[in-house]
C-alpha cells in the first residue's frame, strides 16, 4: 500500500539530493535528473505488476528453482499492490548462501 505522502516526500528528498550534486558534483546532474525520471515510474503498482509479470515470464522458464511471485488479478491498482504469497527462500539469502561456500 502506498502511503499518502510518499510521492510528495519523495519528491522534496530527491530535490534536495539534486541541489547538493548540483552544488557538489554538477557534471552528475543529468545523471540525476534521469534517476528521478526513473523511480517517479515506480509510484505507479500497476505498471509494477506488468513488470513482474515480464520478469516471471523470462526468468522461471529457465530457472528451474527460481519462483517470481504472481500479481493477483483485480487487487493491483495505482497505490496497491497484491501478489501471491510463496514459502521458501528468499533470493537475496540463497546467493549469501551460496557466496559463503
Amino acid at each position: 500500500i502506498q502511503y499518502p505522502e510518499v510521492r510528495r516526500l519523495f519528491g522534496l528528498d530527491f530535490s534536495t539530493l539534486k541541489k547538493f550534486v548540483r552544488l557538489a558534483q554538477p557534471e552528475h546532474a543529468p545523471l540525476f535528473d534521469e534517476f528521478e525520471k526513473a523511480f517517479q515510474i515506480e509510484f505507479d503498482f500497476r505498471r509494477e505488476a506488468r513488470a513482474l509479470e515480464i520478469i516471471g515470464k523470462n526468468i522461471m522458464p529457465h530457472y528451474r528453482n527460481v519462483v517470481i511471485p504472481r500479481p493477483i488479478p483485480g487487487l493491483v491498482s495505482e497505490f496497491v499492490f497484491v501478489m501471491e504469497k510463496l514459502d521458501g527462500t528468499k533470493l537475496i539469502d540463497a546467493l549469501k548462501v551460496e557466496q559463503a561456500k
